[in-house]
C-alpha cells in the first residue's frame, strides 16, 4: 500500500495528521475536493500542512450551463468555464489555484512555517527542488494584514491586501 486518500466530504483535515502520526511511512493523497475563493486557498493551506503529497480539484471545467455533469448533485461554477460561443473564461479560483500549482515545484518539501489559520489568515512554505522557497499567505479578513518572514538569513515585512492570495518567492 502506498498510502491513502482523503475527500473533502466528511471529517475535517485534522485527521490526514492522526494518520500520519501512525503510519509515518505511508503517504497521503487528497484526491478530490473543490475549494473556492480566498476560504477556499485557506482550506487548501490546511490540507497541506496536514502532511497531502497533493491535492486533485475535482471539476475544473464545465460549460456555462453547469454541463456535462452526470452526478447526481448540482455543480458549482468551475475554474474555467466554456461560454457558448466556444469563447473560454477563466474565474478567480482558476488564478488562485495557479498560487500553488505553478510556485510549487514537483518533490517541494513543506518547510515548517504553517499557523493555523487566525481571523481569515493562514500561510504556508515550501522550499523547492532548485532550492527557492516558495511562501503562500491567503488574507480572507476584510482588512489588510502585515506579517513578519523570517528563517535561515531571510527577513522581510510585508503587508497582504485584504480578501487576497499572494505567492512571495526567494532564494535563500
Amino acid at each position: 500500500m502506498e498510502g491513502t486518500a482523503f475527500h473533502l466530504y466528511e471529517g475535517t483535515v485534522n485527521a490526514q495528521s492522526d494518520l500520519k502520526r501512525e503510519f509515518p511511512g505511508k503517504d497521503i493523497f487528497f484526491s478530490e475536493g473543490s475549494v473556492f475563493r480566498t476560504t477556499g486557498a485557506i482550506s487548501l493551506i490546511g490540507i497541506l500542512s496536514h502532511w497531502s503529497r497533493s491535492y486533485n480539484a475535482w471539476v475544473t471545467l464545465l460549460d456555462e450551463h453547469r454541463k456535462p455533469n452526470r452526478g447526481p448533485h448540482h455543480a458549482s461554477a468551475t475554474c474555467v468555464e466554456l461560454k457558448d460561443d466556444l469563447s473560454v473564461e477563466y474565474s478567480y479560483d482558476y488564478y488562485v489555484y495557479g498560487q500553488f500549482m505553478k510556485f510549487i515545484q514537483r518533490g517541494a518539501v513543506r518547510i515548517d512555517s504553517f499557523m493555523p489559520e487566525t481571523r481569515g489568515f493562514a500561510h504556508i512554505a515550501f522550499r523547492n527542488p532548485d532550492g527557492t522557497i516558495t511562501l503562500i499567505a491567503a488574507n480572507a479578513a476584510r482588512q489588510s494584514k502585515r506579517f513578519l518572514v523570517a528563517g535561515h538569513g531571510y527577513l522581510f515585512r510585508t503587508e497582504q491586501p485584504a480578501n487576497s492570495v499572494a505567492t512571495y518567492r526567494w532564494t535563500p
